[in-house]
């Protein structure tokens, strides 16, 4: 998480907002022009600067969110997540031919229901010949989202 903390400064006779955020214990100032003469003004800066600490504290907050959504997503909609934004890039669009490329892997390979008999016998099969070759060495999984292997992961 990065904090976030804010002074009023005076320059070239207008208040200046000077936001501090610290990542990995480093600190970053980012000048923000308020356009306001110093003369009079000083209570509207104050109230400029806290709702400008209030909106990135805000935002913060949503990035946190939807980062705990996505560990979260089951992988299936984190492909179909991704393709959307990709397809949607007006400033970098995507190829027509990419696109359909895309499109089959994600039809044929990434769609399918994994929940199908012939699956799960697959998923047995290969949890029993990991038990028997790994002597409780080697752990054999199966996850549906990106934080249930994080959590395998880092047990």
């Amino acid at each position: 998480m990065i904090t976030m903390t804010g002074s009023l400064q005076i320059k070239n006779n207008k208040f200046y907002m000077v936001l501090n955020t610290y990542e990995n214990g480093k600190r970053k100032n980012k000048w923000i022009c308020t356009d306001l003469p110093v003369k009079g003004n000083k209570t509207k800066a104050q109230k400029m600067l806290r709702d400008t600490l209030r909106d990135y504290e805000q935002e913060e907050e949503r990035r946190a969110r939807e980062e705990i959504a996505r560990a979260t997503m089951p992988f299936v909609d984190a492909i179909k997540l991704w393709y959307k934004v990709k397809t949607e890039d007006f400033e970098h669009p995507i190829d027509e031919v990419t696109k359909q490329g895309y499109e089959t892997l994600m039809d044929t390979l990434l769609l399918q229901d994994h929940t199908s008999t012939p699956e799960k016998a697959k998923i047995h099969c290969a949890e029993e010949h990991f038990k028997a070759i790994s002597n409780g060495e080697v752990m054999y999984h199966v996850v549906d989202n990106y934080q249930e292997l994080l959590n395998i992961v880092t047990k």
